[in-house]
């Protein structure tokens, strides 16, 4: 067709401008990526259990771990290729969640339907193997990992008693741990660790305080005759931490004489 053709011809341009229309038109009628409040774009959503209650992410290896309520599963989530890539059931009700990204475990804390006790968990980050599973007091309230230190924290309002877990890894992979028991407060609940700086916070529903604990002072709290300390070794291969030479008097004045209501602390203390 010459191109006086194409001028003479209405329907050979509208058919070339249409053409040239359909992707614009496309663009202009699929639906708008969905925002949260803010303006962020939301760029997926994961259905694979009810009622979540603790996420982690595994900050070298970028996958999610979600624990759900109901029914009690902990999922792995590759957001990279945008599958699920295990799901493993805990205790009756998952609580919580939280992930060592330096050797990729995942620790779960999750309870009983018949609220008795409560339940620790260890799976292996990329495939859900168990690795370890402990019974433990029932009102798994917080979660705290010590990375360095490989210490766990469960905190249990119920029993006003923070649960101590410290583990230790053989060369074939299996883990062992140690519980003790740590009285801090009325009502501990939410747990935070500082690994690099040695620290515990805890928080009290009752007081409204944050106690922080720095390690020396833990250990020795661990340690001390006649607190009613508890110890028991889950399987073979305790291995005591060693503790700065701290006195009692001065472990206690550092640890127990701060709590946090909105302001920074006592002179000369960081946290």
């Amino acid at each position: 067709m010459s191109s006086l053709d194409y001028r003479k011809n209405p329907a050979v341009r509208y058919s070339i401008l249409c053409i040239l229309l359909l992707p614009l038109l496309a663009l202009l009628l699929s639906p708008p990526p969905a925002h949260a409040d803010g303006g962020f774009p939301i760029i997926g959503v994961l259905h694979a259990g009810q009622r979540p209650e603790g996420i982690a992410v595994d900050t070298e290896t970028h996958m999610v771990y979600i624990a759900y309520e109901f029914p009690s599963l902990v999922v792995g989530f590759d957001p990279i290729s945008g599958k699920v890539r295990w799901s493993v059931t805990v205790g009756d009700s998952a609580n919580d969640v939280q992930v060592d990204s330096t050797n990729h475990h995942v620790y779960v804390a999750s309870v009983s339907n018949n609220n008795t006790r409560g339940f620790l968990t260890i799976l292996d980050g990329a495939s859900g193997k168990i690795l370890f599973n402990a019974i433990t007091i029932y009102g798994n309230d917080g979660l705290a990992i010590d990375t360095i230190r490989q210490l766990v924290y469960l905190s249990s309002s119920d029993h006003d008693i923070i649960s101590v877990y410290s583990l230790t890894t053989s060369s074939g992979g299996k883990i062992s741990a140690v519980s003790s028991t740590l009285k801090v407060g009325t009502h501990p609940q939410p747990l935070g660790v500082n690994s690099r700086l040695g620290r515990l916070y805890v928080g009290d529903v009752a007081s409204n305080t944050i106690d922080v604990i720095h390690w020396p002072c833990l250990c020795r709290l661990l340690n001390r005759p006649g607190t009613g300390r508890h110890r028991r070794p889950y399987q073979q291969g305790y291995r005591a931490h060693s503790c700065l030479s701290l006195s009692r008097g001065s472990c206690l004045q550092y640890c127990y004489g701060t709590h946090l209501r909105g302001r920074r602390g006592t002179s000369g203390q960081r946290f």
